[in-house]
């Protein structure tokens, strides 16, 4: 499929677009094209219009985008044939320029309105699509999309802003927000991408969009970049997709790839055009041709646009659903672990939080706000105390009535992880504190009732037996660092002996009812030529810390003891 109106060339680097910006050098033979665009009818400026100066094959040479205000500036080659000056809602006009001995040329362009964004156009179909009523509407409409989604392109390089993004990733759940998310922030200066597909469309149609990186599979989504490539377009079918009720004042353009072929992983889906605001709305799709369990889950994506004041276009969020393996691990009837392998669907993608351009235009996304209030009891703060939730970047510390606030929220599920340093040390998870769901633009006001060291040494029993009302948690050490594999004995009262290896940082836990309290125990450890103090000590509390350090064996009696430490 190809228009008299050529968009491709996206093969252009972001290098060779950026000379169309001022810091690119005078050379002979070139102008420098200066003006305003206006609309045709009312005169107004208009923003966000991609100017292309073309040769005479109508290759893009150089580009660039009008601002705020409507005026632009662009470096004219000597090579150039005319201007070429588009926006999506406007019929596209074609101006010739001839050379000049002039340095600086003024040339103000006024834009026409288009009436209907489905205005026919001379349609170019690829023979293996079928034919429909609508395809001239459909190609009108594509045409108006390309135009729209080369903003985006321009806009990246032309104008780039300052960002802060989310990278989140989450499990899909049967009910939304049911599961953590995980998230990781990321702010850059000059940002150039929100997310970039590396293979061509053309590569795309031939191949699919699941193709393997390395060692493993991969899934491509397409980007703006994509949908322009005349390679996609020669290998998908457009229509006018059925009206949405929950979008009222927007049109769709379905596309799906023209061919089938096995083993080959294709998409299918829509974009979405305001056709009040003449803007890109969102691009849904999801993948087919998908073998094995795949095709029956619902995996694909979708891009969502919003048009600044200063008329660049900006993806605001995208995301992906895709399915993986997961292993986990099981214990069998003889008390060993095994892994179990299964499926399990997530969704990742990213969240433009801020943005900030150098003429001052400015995004910040709807997030939400949470106001806790951390307390041990109903009168004990937990005070100067580092809070966080689970695996995000967000990060908090509590003032002297334990409370804290986290902003900027991603909406989402999140978990409240108080610090712990003895949990730290021993290197093991505080347990969560509490649960709850972040909504944009909704602020969560909640007073927490945390748990003591104590309590979460405890619930490590709940799988040991029934109730733990004692536990005595022991920590084997190599120099500084914890020793994994080392037995130790136990023996309560002088009776029987139990014995357990420390896991990987060292430690394991012993747990006893309440019959325990009052005991006598004796505790010492070995491994290979190694061998641990040996401590005896009276359990008289809930929860007791038992130091070890592996030393050499001495050639005559032991170390010194530990004394025990007790977690409150």
């Amino acid at each position: 499929m190809r228009s008299d109106h050529d968009l491709d060339a996206i093969a252009l680097t972001r290098r060779i677009i950026a000379l169309s910006l001022l810091a690119f050098p005078f050379t002979g033979g070139a102008q420098i094209y200066q003006g305003t665009v206006r609309d045709s009818v009312s005169a107004g400026l208009i923003p966000g219009v991609v100017i292309s100066a073309v040769d005479s094959a109508g290759k893009p040479i150089f580009r660039t985008l009008s601002g705020q205000d409507g005026t632009y500036r662009l470096m004219v080659p000597a090579a150039t044939a005319r201007l070429r000056v588009q926006r999506i809602g406007y019929r596209l006009r074609e101006i010739a320029i001839t050379a000049s001995a002039e340095e600086t040329a003024s040339l103000d362009v006024r834009l026409l309105a288009l009436p209907s964004l489905l205005e026919p156009v001379r349609v170019f179909g690829t023979a293996a699509c079928p034919k429909r009523r609508d395809n001239a509407q459909a190609q009108a409409l594509y045409e108006q999309a390309r135009a729209g989604l080369l903003a985006t392109v321009v806009a990246r390089v032309a104008n780039p802003p300052n960002v802060v993004r989310y990278l989140f990733d989450r499990p899909v759940m049967a009910w939304p927000d049911s599961a953590p998310v995980r998230l990781a922030i990321d702010s850059t200066q000059g940002a150039s991408t929100s997310f970039k597909t590396i293979f061509t469309g053309a590569e795309l149609v031939e191949f699919g969009f699941k193709r393997v990186v390395g060692d493993r599979w991969e899934y491509a989504g397409p980007d703006a970049e994509v949908l322009l490539d005349e390679g996609f377009a020669n290998g998908y079918c457009f229509s006018i997709a059925d009206r949405d009720r929950f979008r009222r004042t927007q049109i769709g353009l379905s596309f799906a790839a023209a061919s089938k072929a096995k083993g080959r992983v294709d998409i299918v889906g829509t974009l979405w055009i305001d056709t009040i605001a003449r803007a890109l709305r969102t691009i849904e799709y999801k993948y087919t041709g998908a073998a094995g369990l795949t095709g029956f889950f619902d995996t694909g994506g979708r891009t969502s646009f919003q048009e600044m004041p200063n008329g660049v276009v900006a993806v605001t969020q995208w995301s992906m659903r895709l399915l993986g393996e997961k292993v986990d691990s099981v214990m069998d009837g003889f008390g060993n672990r095994r892994a179990v392998r299964g499926l399990i669907q997530n969704e990742g993608g990213g969240y433009l939080a801020r943005a900030t351009w150098p003429d001052s235009t400015r995004w910040v996304a709807p997030m939400g706000t949470a106001r806790l209030q951390l307390m041990l009891n109903d009168t004990t703060p937990v005070v100067a105390n580092d809070v966080r939730l689970a695996q995000t970047d967000f990060r908090g510390r509590t003032d002297s009535s334990g409370r804290v606030e986290l902003t900027d929220l991603f909406p989402g599920r999140y978990r409240v992880i108080v610090r712990d340093t003895l949990l730290e040390e021993l290197g093991w998870e505080p347990d969560p504190q509490w649960e709850f769901v972040s909504v944009a633009g909704d602020t969560i006001n909640a007073r927490i009732r945390v748990q003591s060291t104590a309590e979460q040494l405890l619930r490590k029993c709940a799988n040991r037996m029934s109730r733990a009302d004692l536990v005595a948690v022991v920590n084997v050490k190599d120099a500084a660092v914890g020793a994994p594999g080392v037995k130790v004995d136990l023996a309560l009262n002088g009776g029987d002996q139990i014995s357990e290896t420390t896991r990987d940082r060292g430690n394991l836990v012993f747990c006893f009812d309440r019959n325990a309290l009052g005991a006598t125990v004796r505790l010492s450890g070995a491994r290979g030529d190694m061998q641990t103090q040996t401590i005896t000590h009276v359990l008289n509390r809930r929860v007791t810390l038992f130091r070890l350090q592996l030393a050499p064996k001495p050639p005559g009696g032991l170390p010194r003891d530990t004394i025990p430490r007790d977690p409150h």
